[in-house]
């Protein structure tokens, strides 16, 4: 079962009693040289976040476990790390373990390592056609390895009437036992943001194949 805070009736804490919980922010990231327009939907998506995750904590309680895309080991270093990762998750993180919360392991270090050098590979522009086809399978295969291992950690975790608090960019793919209910936080603005960075990637593409072409033409 899947719930998204504001977008349906409010669930009654009763009907949850003693059922694990699961609480998933989609994870976003911003720079410092980043347009001032995301700036200021990155901040209202962020606040909108914790506004939502405070109401469901009142009614369901608050998070035991914390779980972050990146956190593969215990090192008491991470909370730095998320820091710099200029996520607007870190906050919330702080705010969760003072009052109890422990940041748990998520991932697997190698595969982490490993996703993301298949994926450097093939944007560096790969002349080959099987060479491409090779890195592009191997990317899938380690990227359906990392959510599995995602998967486990959270599932060998998360205890009855316990609740976690999720952090991750993309967890459509999580394979969760269907005793782990699942409440999506939603701020309305993510659909502003998805929208703004599809129209900026497609004007980013434009740009690029206009330059080739110009390009070409001069040679």
């Amino acid at each position: 079962m899947s719930e998204t805070l504001g977008k349906v009736d409010k669930p009654s804490s009763e009907q949850f009693n003693n059922k694990k919980k699961l609480y998933i922010v989609p994870l976003l990231f911003s720079s410092d040289k980043a347009p001032q327009e995301f700036k200021d939907m990155f901040v209202k998506y962020w606040q909108d976040a914790q506004e939502q995750l405070s109401k469901i904590e009142k009614l369901l309680g608050v998070p035991k476990h914390i779980f972050h895309e990146a956190i593969s080991d215990n090192s008491e270093k991470n909370l730095s790390t998320l820091q710099r990762l200029n996520s607007g998750s870190y906050p919330i993180i702080q705010k969760e373990i003072e009052r109890g919360a422990e940041l748990q392991i998520l991932e697997d270090h190698q595969l982490i390592l490993a996703s993301t050098d298949w994926e450097r590979f093939m944007m560096l522009g790969i002349a080959s056609e099987e060479v491409a086809r090779i890195a592009s399978e191997n990317y899938v295969q380690t990227t359906k390895h990392r959510y599995e291992v995602m998967s486990q950690n959270i599932i060998k975790t998360l205890k009855e009437n316990e609740a976690g608090l999720l952090f991750l960019r993309e967890y459509q793919y999580l394979q969760l036992t269907s005793e782990i209910e699942i409440f999506n936080i939603a701020p309305p603005i993510l659909d502003d943001i998805n929208k703004w960075l599809r129209d900026r990637a497609y004007v980013t593409q434009q740009e690029a194949s206009e330059a080739s072409e110009e390009k070409e033409e001069k040679s």
